[in-house]
């Protein structure tokens, strides 16, 4: 059977944008999945395409202030071990990430006061993980303790690995490409979905928000940032507050707030 004109357009451009330097290494379902977003709100494939690459930029390439050059970094970092101890080593990678640059100042107590509410997850997914992986020696996971991992960029997931490889880390890791809109995530105790919510409002028309329902777990650590990636409060916090409170409402989640210096978070409990 042929395709539809709409369906050639979408593999056509998913196709298109997978070729470019930037997005080559890209989760191709959410490439997909965004162009087939944008096809609901244009009708031309440049308005598409072009939107596309947008929010491409918005939920993966504006965390970045250059090309990772992933080859170089972990020579660094392999140097930065022995000169610095792991710890030290780690923070320097984690400001090459704008959001867990962020982080830096509170990971002292981050894990802790979140955990001290929780108590100590057994299994934890970290959604849209960007460079938080890196922080699992703040975590002080149990021996036991699995950690599943996941973000839309092959390169980064494989870089990370091989930047895991390197620490003396006693959990079991797992770090895979996966897309929380398309993919199934397995039974966990809690899921970490840090600084999520400014990053899915720029990909679904709908309450982006019920993804929270889907996830297998009973505690989801969500958050937002109290400065945009440029450095303007931008009425954000009352936004994202306004939301959660009123998901937590509407679906009788249970919820606490933790507020850090530099994000706010909230702990979802399911009933």
């Amino acid at each position: 059977m042929q395709k539809s004109p709409l369906s050639q357009n979408t593999v056509s451009i998913t196709k298109k944008i997978q070729k470019s330097p930037k997005y080559k290494l890209i989760y191709p379902k959410t490439i997909q999945r965004i162009v087939e977003f944008n096809f609901k709100k244009f009708k031309d494939p440049q308005k598409v395409e072009q939107e596309t690459r947008k929010i491409l930029h918005q939920i993966w390439g504006s965390y970045f202030k250059s090309k990772l050059r992933y080859k170089k970094i972990l020579e660094r970092f392999k140097a930065g071990i022995k000169e610095k101890g792991e710890k030290e080593a780690v923070l320097d990678l984690l400001k090459i990430h704008s959001s867990t640059a962020e982080r830096i100042p509170v990971l002292g107590e981050f894990y802790s006061d979140i955990f001290n509410i929780t108590g100590r997850p057994q299994k934890i997914l970290d959604i849209g993980a960007g460079f938080n992986p890196l922080t699992l020696p703040w975590m002080n996971l149990d021996q036991a303790a699995v950690y599943l991992g996941s973000d839309i960029n092959q390169g980064q997931i494989n870089f990370l690995k091989n930047i895991l490889t390197e620490l003396n880390l006693k959990p079991k890791i797992k770090l895979k490409t996966k897309d929380i809109f398309v993919d199934d995530f397995p039974k966990a105790d809690l899921a970490f979905l840090l600084k999520f919510l400014p990053v899915v409002s720029h990909q679904s028309k709908a309450d982006y928000l019920k993804i929270f329902q889907k996830l297998k777990v009973k505690n989801i650590v969500t958050s937002y940032p109290n400065q945009s990636l440029c450095g303007k409060e931008k009425g954000m916090i009352n936004f994202y507050k306004n939301q959660i409170i009123q998901f937590c409402a509407k679906e009788k989640f249970q919820f606490k707030k933790i507020p850090f210096k530099t994000e706010t978070v909230y702990i979802l409990t399911k009933p």
